[in-house]
């Protein structure tokens, strides 16, 4: 049997006719932990156009036949909000020499074949070959949960980040407000840095 599955990627204005099906999966994925998080896909698509309108922006993405089912995007850490950026101006560090990926998001059923790192290393080559950059980076929620409170099919990336020689920095934080599916008020939630240097 031919395998439906592709992994492609997209740059600059090649990404905006797949946004909408991207803000879709975003979507999705949001609502589970660790964000919990209802997104509205109209701002979420507006988000994407403005957080993705530069031609060194990347979008990996995972296709069953012409469905997308997964998607994973970088784009230079310049672009990204003042809030993500705060804490590498604080730390007197040079925002353009990093290059930041956004989050990884993949549809359940699609879980567990390796995609992490395709997403990884399609995302490392493009960051590396555009020859401005000199880190890549990153950010994670941080949430303080139980062990016994997390959901039974949760599984930490930390590990995973780690043996791809990303280095988590609690010094380096900030918190973005929304609100959590089972919440009537938005909340805060500690975001992490983690970096990587580039070859």
């Amino acid at each position: 049997m031919i395998s439906r599955i592709n992994i492609q990627s997209f740059k600059g204005n090649a990404l905006k006719p797949y946004l909408p099906s991207i803000a879709k999966v975003r979507q999705e994925v949001y609502r589970e932990y660790p964000y919990l998080h209802e997104v509205d896909l109209e701002q979420e698509k507006s988000y994407l156009e403005e957080h993705l309108d530069t031609e060194e922006a990347i979008a990996v993405l995972v296709f069953d036949g012409s469905a997308i089912v997964g998607v994973s995007t970088g784009t230079p850490l310049e672009n990204e909000p003042e809030n993500i950026q705060a804490p590498f101006i604080k730390e007197g560090l040079d925002i353009c020499s990093f290059y930041y990926f956004g989050k990884s998001f993949l549809l359940k059923p699609y879980r567990g074949r390796g995609f992490g790192h395709h997403f990884f290393d399609l995302r490392e080559y493009h960051a590396q070959n555009l020859g401005s950059y000199h880190h890549i980076c990153f950010s994670s929620i941080a949430r303080q949960e139980k062990p016994q409170n997390l959901p039974k099919e949760y599984m930490s990336l930390n590990s995973f980040w780690q043996k791809r020689g990303y280095v988590q920095h609690p010094e380096m934080h900030y918190k973005l407000s929304w609100k959590d599916i089972s919440d009537s008020t938005p909340s805060e939630k500690p975001m992490v840095i983690w970096t990587k240097d580039l070859p």
